[in-house]
């Protein structure tokens, strides 16, 4: 349950399919030369599944144990309902065709009208199958008035099944009560668990409550949450019509009524005294939570309409001075974490990290995890932009850490893949607090076996130009060395100097044995520090919190590492999620608002610009060094690279790169004899040439402010009969070879021209007259410039 008149645009449902495999699932990378992870199986070569990077939004998941917001789990879990239904409807039917057995309706009925006694008898209960009937019902309504009045919110967690451990261990204590009693009382006691009014009693409640609840649901339609927001948007409104016109909670109202009727209905008294003490100590204080939230959106508003409209639940009412402690024990997982943050809020507004997160994880290990913080300017932008309610975009673009390795279309691979990774916990965080999928957009830009080469001449493929932010993982993939570092400032640079200025965040996670196999533990992230540092951008790194550990005692490689020591286990996926989580939450509050930020840093100009003028016969006055410390610069991508000298007359082109890659939308400009678009388990796709003297031609643009380069990416490997083909753009023409005597098989990247003008190039790949015997075959996998 959550607060149940906020108003929300509905987006689209996460159960639609997927895009067509041809556009948005498959798409062979460029990787670099020192991209050598292997694939698990089949074709070894390193090419990833990638999504649709601007026109289709990405397929969300919701996790529910293990279970993902797919069909067939939805499919799974509702024959499982409709089982438990129908074995309810079966017990039922011992009711109607022998009710004078079952149902007592006078006090001094005797224990022998009951008939048999004992456990196989008190199994066969109809009143105990009303219950299953009746739980299975609930929940499957649960999904379907969703489905039918909120598809946007529509998931597997719509069944409303994960709502902690403690309400699944409450039911089953309820049966086993019932079953308990009904096979073992003395007959004196137990004619009253047959006593026709109570159960009728009860099975009224229940029923109300599950039609007020359903009702409520209906009438909220979209502006219906199970999830307490704890900031207002614009598109959020008081509903005080319908059914919330009667009971300001009738959701709530709804499933206490629905709660005790179950446990009335199986004339539970430990039951019934047990679920009305949770059930008022829960809602009581959920109740004063929310309704502390609400006079904050509303206002008076919400007072007048609190004043008139009662709750329906026992005889709550909640008032401002409500400060009731909560105990973190005794409220479901759900709910914890949100119930204990908005108390604080009495002496101020929730700021800052999560106290999950500090408790768990404890602040040294928070500050470790902070690599480098750089003033955060272009992140403040962006979380500023998303509490004013507007939509964002954010991105991830990683190796095959990112991906889960080993997880791939829903499915695991090999041992050790992580079909939840670090991200999806960052993508709950934007989701809850920021208003869900209508107003974060996530793109999934993660890739296997690629490394940031790759990523330089391909992200606009896979995330496409309109981003708000980036989380860049490739501390594994990339390797410690000067092309590497010389790779991801490249890259670095590029996303910076995108139109959208898109704040960017090094997310660091470790391995044991580096990318290119060397001894030591070095690996990309250590690289990348320096740039983090040149270019302000935070980098955020597992290493040093768990190193120390991780030296001292070397039984934690297992636990750490699954399957092997490059890719790190689920616990750790979960583990580097919560830092990013409490580096976003410690951001929001510690950057102000971007309107007092330019506010004060204009005060300061002002004060500098004073200061000078007044001290000008002083040019070493103390003041005159800040007079750059503007929004002039901060945020702003350095003129050089960090290898560059400081004072050099050096420019570097600005505009991102162009990649077509096979399977997506990468096609002969003319029909090519020969030449198919091949496919590797719908997964890795490739223009693949097995003709002799066979021509393909491909336009390809290189735009204004490029380096004026074109490239093609191509599949080098051992296997696979792989041999030449001659590429040329005008005059400039360059061989390739897909062979090499290297054991692994991955995406090659092979310069074809340079110094060409802005506009439309052709690309002319042509395989040789007559080819070596078994190197007959080209796999081409894009054509790219920047």
């Amino acid at each position: 349950m959550g607060i149940d008149i906020f108003s929300r645009p509905e987006p689209a449902s996460p159960f639609e399919p997927r895009p067509a495999p041809t556009v948005s699932d498959a798409a062979s990378p460029a990787a670099s030369s020192s991209s050598t992870d292997k694939a698990a199986d089949g074709d070894k070569t390193s090419t990833p599944t990638v999504s649709q990077p601007t026109s289709s939004r990405p397929y969300i998941s919701y996790p529910l144990g293990s279970f993902e917001s797919t069909p067939h789990n939805v499919a799974c879990i509702s024959f499982l309902l409709g089982a438990l239904w129908f074995l309810g409807l079966s017990l039922f039917f011992n009711l109607v065709f022998r009710s004078e057995k079952w149902l007592l309706w006078s006090p001094n009925a005797t224990g022998e009208e009951l008939g048999a006694q004992g456990l196989r008898e008190a199994l066969k209960s109809p009143v105990l199958g009303v219950y299953l009937a009746s739980w299975a019902m609930f929940h499957l309504l649960e999904f379907v008035v969703t489905s039918m009045w909120n598809p946007g919110k529509l998931s597997v967690s719509s069944f409303l099944l994960d709502n902690g451990n403690a309400y699944h261990v409450a039911h089953l204590v309820g049966i086993l009560e019932h079953v308990l009693e009904d096979a073992y009382l003395p007959a004196h006691w137990r004619k009253y668990k047959h006593m026709g009014g109570l159960i009728m009693l009860g099975w009224g409640l229940l029923i109300g409550g599950q039609i007020l609840r359903s009702f409520a649901m209906i009438t909220a339609s979209s502006n219906f949450s199970h999830i307490v927001a704890f900031s207002k948007l614009p598109s959020h409104q008081l509903v005080k019509t319908g059914i919330y016109a009667w009971s300001r909670h009738p959701s709530y109202a709804g499933f206490v009524w629905w709660a005790l009727g179950t446990q009335i209905m199986l004339v539970n008294p430990i039951g019934t005294i047990a679920f009305s003490a949770v059930l008022y100590y829960f809602f009581s204080n959920r109740i004063r939570v929310e309704e502390k939230l609400l006079v904050k959106f509303f206002g008076d508003d919400y007072i007048e309409y609190r004043k008139k409209v009662p709750t329906r639940i026992f005889s709550f009412t909640a008032t401002d001075s409500d400060s009731a402690a909560l105990s973190w024990a005794s409220l479901t997982p759900p709910f914890a974490r949100s119930v204990q943050a908005v108390l604080r809020e009495e002496e101020a507004p929730k700021c800052g990290i999560d106290d999950r997160i500090i408790t768990e994880y404890g602040e040294t290990n928070l500050r470790l995890s902070k690599r480098h913080e750089g003033s955060r300017y272009r992140l403040g932008k962006v979380l500023d932009k998303a509490r004013r309610g507007e939509k964002i975009r954010v991105a991830v673009l990683g190796g095959s850490v990112s991906t889960g390795h080993g997880h791939a279309n829903g499915k695991n691979y090999q041992y050790g893949a992580v079909p939840n990774p670090w991200w999806t916990f960052v993508r709950t965080y934007f989701n809850e607090t920021f208003g869900g999928v209508e107003n974060v957009e996530f793109v999934d830009g993660a890739r296997p076996a690629v490394d940031s080469n790759y990523f330089y001449w391909c992200y606009t493929a896979h995330i496409g130009t309109d981003i708000d932010l980036v989380f860049l993982e490739s501390a594994v993939n990339d390797v410690y060395s000067q092309q590497s570092l010389s790779d991801a400032e490249d890259l670095l640079r590029s996303i910076l100097q995108l139109p959208t200025e898109p704040a960017v965040i090094y997310v660091d996670a470790f391995a044991l044995r580096t990318q290119s196999g060397r001894d030591g533990m070095l690996n990309g992230g250590d690289g990348h520090a320096p740039l983090a540092a040149f270019y302000d951008v935070p980098q955020l790194s597992l290493r040093g919190p768990l190193i120390p550990s991780l030296l001292r005692n070397k039984s934690l490689a297992e636990p750490y590492f699954q399957g092997d020591v490059r890719h790190i286990a689920a616990p750790l996926h979960r583990y580097l999620g919560d830092m990013v989580v409490a580096f976003l939450q410690e951001t929001a509050c510690s950057v102000p608002s971007i309107v007092e930020t330019t506010s004060a840093v204009a005060a300061i100009d002002s004060a500098v610009s004073n200061s000078t003028s007044s001290n000008s016969t002083s040019s070493s006055s103390s003041t005159s060094v800040w007079v750059e410390r503007t929004e002039d610069w901060v945020g702003k991508v350095p003129r050089l690279k960090i290898t560059d000298s400081w004072d050099s007359p050096l420019s570097y082109p600005s505009s991102p790169p162009i990649c077509h890659l096979a399977g997506r939308d990468l096609q002969p400009s003319t029909p090519s004899r020969g030449w198919k678009l091949w496919d590797w388990k719908d997964e890795k796709f490739y223009w693949q040439v097995k003709t002799p003297s066979s021509e393909a031609t491909f336009d390809i643009e290189v735009r204004k402010g490029g380096e004026g380069i074109i490239a093609i990416s191509y599949l080098r490997s051992k296997a696979y009969e792989l041999g030449r083909v001659v590429c040329s753009v005008g005059d400039q023409r360059t061989s390739v070879d897909g062979h090499w005597e290297r054991s692994v098989s991955v995406a090659q990247t092979a310069i074809i021209a340079t110094g060409l003008p802005p506009g439309t190039h052709q690309l002319l790949c042509t395989t040789p007259n007559r080819p070596p015997k078994g190197r007959n075959v080209f796999r081409l996998i894009g054509v790219l410039s920047r």
